[in-house]
């Protein structure tokens, strides 16, 4: 028995607790998630960051979309890298300090699936020095599958930010992915409706953001960025939602 139990403790992963020394510093941590992908998800963390930096706070961004990260391009991130320092310190793009996982693939494709995304979304947080932020944000990949799960277990004091738009086949993830950040313990921050073409709408909404053709010719300048419509609807959001 004895030797059964050191075999198992053993296998104990030291990493959650490192995580939680990693993020001890941060106020306010919201998770940016979606159940179906391609509903802008990303630039609105992007830019609720950046607005957040404008408003005087310190700010983190995350990008845990292993498969297609993109904040460093909406941000207009040029070859700054993370600095080595007992840990991994994050880049200052824009004022926002930037973690992804580009700063280790490239371009390149990272064909993770299952158990390994979970070990990288671990490792990623583990090893990352965010220091002291009033804020931090995650953009999180699309759906519901273990990366949602990771993230609630991890980060228990995390707020969940939905995103959607009036397709109806977005519209139909909202309450299953609300039902499994519930399910799992996860504290829903509010959903946000976004590209939005008719104002007219049932049901409760954080906020409500209308389309903005402008904003696609924006992406990777974030000062024409926060000029648009798109952002100042989601300028009063964020007011809202976090007092900043």
């Amino acid at each position: 028995m004895g030797g059964e139990d050191k075999s198992l403790e053993m296998r104990v992963d030291p990493r959650p607790g490192s995580i939680d020394e990693s993020l001890g510093g941060i106020g306010r941590i919201i998770a940016v998630v979606s159940g179906k992908g391609g509903v802008g998800k990303s630039v609105i963390s992007a830019v609720m960051a950046l607005q957040l930096v404008r408003s005087g706070k310190r700010v983190g961004m995350l990008d845990l979309d292993f498969h297609s990260p993109c904040l460093h391009i909406i941000l207009g991130a040029g070859g700054e890298r993370p600095v080595e320092d007992r840990g991994l310190i994050p880049p200052v793009i824009r004022g926002v300090r930037l973690m992804s996982v580009v700063y280790f693939t490239g371009e390149r494709a990272l064909p993770l699936k299952g158990r390994e995304i979970s070990d990288a979304l671990v490792e990623i947080m583990t090893v990352t020095r965010w220091g002291d932020l009033d804020f931090l944000i995650i953009d999180a990949p699309p759906g519901m599958g273990d990366e949602l799960l990771d993230l609630v277990r991890l980060i228990r004091r995390a707020e969940f930010l939905i995103v959607t738009t009036p397709s109806p086949l977005a519209m139909s993830a909202v309450p299953k992915i609300r039902s499994v950040l519930s399910d799992a313990g996860g504290r829903i921050l509010g959903v946000v409706l976004n590209m939005d073409r008719t104002g007219i709408h049932e049901g409760a909404y954080a906020g409500i953001i209308p389309f903005d053709s402008e904003l696609e010719r924006c992406i990777g300048d974030p000062e024409r960025m926060m000029e648009t419509m798109f952002s100042e609807a989601l300028d009063k959001i964020v007011k809202s939602l976090t007092g900043a």
